[in-house]
């Protein structure tokens, strides 16, 4: 009875191995997406401005009589809100990559793409670095979250990845 059921799983396995190769196919030329490098540094570079405008506002932090509204990728507003029915932008903080902020006391917490930083403001000209954990975070530097597919590998002798483009990969290696 065995050996009636060992032949057709033997037959069967050596046809269905024949169908999956691990070779990644030669020439294959795909979209994806590639790099784009910048000065080392540039990424890690944290810095108070002018208001700037609201594009894609996200989390709403209140620290009376401040509130602090996160701009997704890019940092996040500082508004005096002392008299409600008219509220002002007086700055906002440059973290790249940012995608949400907390505050607890008189610290700022804020994602650095892939690095948490805590952060003192003092006044709309001033604000201090704390802290910073690298790598606090999961995940590849910058990739859209909502991204699946091939992708350049990142080369660190080429500068810091300060964002992604779409591009035609030939032989990509790397995928997610």
């Amino acid at each position: 009875m065995l050996k009636k059921l060992l032949l057709p799983f033997l037959s069967l396995t050596l046809v269905l191995s024949s169908c999956f190769t691990d070779e990644v196919e030669e020439n294959l030329v795909i979209s994806g997406l590639r790099p784009v490098y910048g000065q080392p540094g540039t990424l890690k570079k944290i810095s108070i401005q002018d208001p700037v405008p609201f594009e894609i506002p996200g989390r709403i932090v209140y620290l009376h009589p401040l509130l602090f509204i996160n701009e997704l990728n890019k940092g996040f507003h500082i508004i005096d809100n002392s008299i409600p029915a008219n509220p002002k932008q007086i700055a906002f903080v440059s973290i790249p990559f940012n995608k949400d902020i907390a505050v607890k006391g008189s610290i700022i917490y804020a994602n650095n793409d892939l690095d948490l930083v805590s952060l003192k403001y003092f006044s709309k000209d001033s604000i201090q670095l704390i802290s910073r954990i690298n790598n606090a975070f999961d995940g590849i530097p910058f990739m859209p979250d909502d991204y699946s597919g091939y992708f350049e590998c990142m080369d660190p002798s080429k500068g810091d990845v300060i964002g992604w483009e779409n591009a035609t990969l030939t032989n990509p290696k790397c995928r997610k």
